[in-house]
């Protein structure tokens, strides 16, 4: 990538060995800003980021955020519950953040309903525009979207793929229809 545009580096890293494969992951100076296991390559993983994040540079670096690669390998382990890390919301709208720090307090093993999560985050009504904020949700997995269901207690959308949302509540023994 580029030289010299920042002190204060985006880095990039991943998880080589996931439930979904390899999960590619960035964090800026603020903390974690993207989480994929869409893309096909770190090196596209990190276009998108750089696109993002164009004054910053892009630094290729597992060991710098290895505390991160060993809290999600623990999550998909069964051994841990939490992924407490330091989240950059900057790139969300302020609406976006409010529900997106809302979702992130979803227990594990909890689900809740869009129109809760809208609630919970200070916007009752809201459900549509919560749910559109979980299809742009740039920190899955860590801000757990999986867990919002619909109303009538059915699974809802994953933009992922229902088969990972199904995995991931799998992992956390919920049950939905």
């Amino acid at each position: 990538m580029s030289k010299s545009k920042n002190m204060n580096p985006v880095h990039i890293g991943y998880l080589e060995e996931s439930p979904f494969g390899s999960i590619y992951l960035a964090v800026s100076p603020h903390g974690l800003c993207r989480v994929s296991s869409e893309c096909e390559s770190i090196e596209l993983f990190a276009e998108e980021v750089e696109d993002l994040y164009p004054s910053m540079d892009i630094v290729f670096d597992n060991d710098s955020i290895s505390e991160l690669i060993a809290k999600l390998d623990d999550y998909f382990s069964g051994r841990r519950h939490n992924i407490a890390f330091p989240l950059d919301l900057n790139s969300m709208t302020p609406f976006g953040r409010k529900v997106l720090i809302a979702c992130s307090k979803v227990a594990y093993g909890e689900t809740v309903s869009y129109g809760e999560l809208a609630l919970r985050a200070g916007s009752p009504g809201a459900s549509r525009a919560v749910g559109t904020v979980m299809s742009k949700n740039p920190l899955p997995i860590v801000i757990p979207c999986h867990r919002v269901i619909s109303a009538s207690g059915k699974i809802g959308g994953y933009t992922g793929g229902l088969h990972k949302k199904r995995l991931l509540m799998a992992i956390e023994d919920i049950a939905v229809e």
